[in-house]
């Protein structure tokens, strides 16, 4: 792991509620996600191009939001999803429940 930050961006110039990951989503970074996406009642989907870094704990967070959203008909969906991220995602056998 570098130095390197987390952040979310909401992009509010398309219909579909979409942010975009930024740096490492890890341990330390986990309630941003909380925050950022567990007020949205809609399908969410997140920018993964620039995300850096995915461990465990930043896993647990996205499948606690797929989770939450699942009940009501709506989904987290990850694109853009490469390097680490991804093969992190696939190894936990979650690859498939957040690509589109």
């Amino acid at each position: 792991m570098s130095n390197e930050t987390f952040r979310i961006v909401r992009d509010t110039t398309v219909r579909s509620v979409r942010f975009e990951a930024v740096g490492e989503l890890d341990m330390a970074h986990t309630q941003q996600v909380a925050d950022a996406l567990g007020v949205i009642d809609d399908d969410i989907v997140v920018d993964c191009s620039q995300l850096s870094f995915l461990d465990s704990a930043g896993i647990g967070a996205l499948v606690a939001q797929h989770a939450r959203l699942q009940g009501a008909g709506h989904r987290v969906t990850l694109v853009n999803l490469e390097g680490q991220p991804r093969r992190t995602l696939a190894i936990s056998g979650l690859l498939e429940a957040f690509l589109e």
